[in-house]
């Protein structure tokens, strides 16, 4: 830096002579600014892991003026969601709660500076592992099974009865592949009944004696329930493999329900605690013509909803197997209710949000769906081509984020990455 030169100002009444406030009487140069200092990552260690929670804990960071943090769960499929958005804290602990045993989780972590003489860390991340469901113990609960056939799907009638030591329970009915193993694939290691055990307490408990389950006539399943104590334990689970009876006037049904569907894609840093550089693709549904719900799915190629008929889609989206992935060629990612998504303030609209990596840079993929009346009987399937932009969009300034078609964005957060189908 240059020493800059004295000032002689000319003042009415007499002159002064002014030095430079950068002048320095023994001819040194002023010192510069200090550059802002880059926080340490902060160390977080998990503790107290139990079924369904754990405490993170990290040492103070100097100059550290507060923590932000967030937990992502990650599926042996490699999706990941977010359970906690990011959130500011002061505190060197938390505690995470409500989450589902035997299930891998990502914690992450950073130090926040004051943005001026202090800068925030990077992030740093430690992966948790909740405790499986232990069990068994004691306690159980039997079942008895109907059929009703007098609607579009088939109803099936579960009556429980839990024994005395059964402080509470869980059912549900899953597609019948369950436990089914796979002989071309070596690696393959198909689910387990404690993995069932785990599927079941995660769910929320049955609250009444008797529940309704909607299946697909002529399609097979499998009804698991377990009971646990008191103190947390899961008792003996209880399952078996059934089939809906037939009903062979059920395909002529049909009904006027359908659905119109809105998105927009932003760069995911405009959803708060979401998976970094990534598309966010937010659908916005809406449905009309009598529909009480609806179903659907996206990432599908160009052309796979025009390679079959209408009573194909209504099918694949009648059977609940294929939430999970059953029926379509190759990997995908399975269908998704509307009763999963986001309901506006008014009741009109539902929200969901994808994820997708950057390399689907300008891939154009398809979203079918298929609305359902009252009395469930499914209307005309629908089909909706969504193209990512060339490079992934810059992140939305803060002060203009409510421009995203979404109520709450962090209430946004069910969706996850899903890879494209091979």
């Amino acid at each position: 830096m240059k020493n800059l030169r004295a000032l002689l100002l000319l003042l009415a009444g007499g002159g002064l002579l002014l030095a430079s406030c950068d002048d320095d009487p023994a001819g040194h140069e002023a010192e510069p600014d200090p550059e802002p200092l880059v926080l340490a990552q902060p160390a977080p260690a998990a503790s107290e892991v139990a079924e369904r929670s754990f405490s993170v804990a990290w040492p103070a960071v100097d100059g550290a003026r507060s923590y932000s943090y967030t937990l992502l769960s990650r599926s042996g499929h490699g999706a990941v969601a977010v359970v906690i958005p990011e959130t500011e804290t002061a505190a060197l602990s938390v505690v995470c709660e409500k989450l589902r045993p035997g299930t891998e989780y990502l914690f992450r972590i950073m130090a926040s500076g004051d943005g001026a003489a202090t800068l925030d860390s990077a992030w740093t991340e430690c992966s948790v592992t909740t405790l499986p469901v232990a069990g068994p113990t004691g306690p159980w609960v039997d079942f008895e099974v109907a059929y009703d056939t007098s609607s579009y799907q088939c109803k099936i009638k579960v009556s429980f009865t839990p024994n005395a030591e059964t402080a509470t329970y869980y059912a549900d009915c899953i597609y019948a592949s369950y436990f089914d193993d796979d002989p071309s694939d070596p690696t393959f290691e198909p689910n387990t009944e404690q993995d069932l055990i785990g599927y079941l307490t995660s769910q929320q408990p049955v609250s009444a004696p008797a529940k309704t389950y909607s299946w697909s006539y002529s399609s097979g399943f499998i009804l698991g329930v377990v009971g646990v104590d008191a103190s947390g334990n899961a008792g003996e689970l209880h399952w078996v493999a059934l089939e809906t009876p037939s009903r062979s006037s059920s395909g002529g049904e049909t009904s006027e329900a359908a659905v119109r569907m809105q998105y927009v894609i932003a760069n995911s840093a405009d959803l708060e605690g979401a998976p970094e550089n990534c598309f966010a693709t937010v659908y916005r549904f809406e449905r009309t013509s009598g529909a009480y719900f609806f179903r659907y799915e996206d990432g599908f190629y160009e052309g796979d909803f025009a390679k079959r008929d209408a009573a194909y889609w209504r099918s694949y989206f009648g059977s609940s197997s294929n939430a999970s992935g059953e029926d379509y060629e190759g990997f995908y990612s399975g269908w998704i209710s509307s009763a999963e998504l986001e309901l506006s303030a008014d009741g009109f609209y539902h929200y969901g949000v994808t994820f997708w990596d950057r390399q689907m840079a300008g891939e154009t993929y398809e979203l079918i769906c298929t609305a359902y009346d009252s009395d469930g009987r499914p209307g005309e399937p629908a089909c909706f081509t969504v193209t990512l932009p060339e490079k992934l969009p810059d992140p939305t300034p803060a002060g203009m984020r409510s421009a995203l078609p979404t109520p709450a964005a962090e209430r946004l957060l069910t969706g996850a990455t899903i890879p494209r189908r091979r």
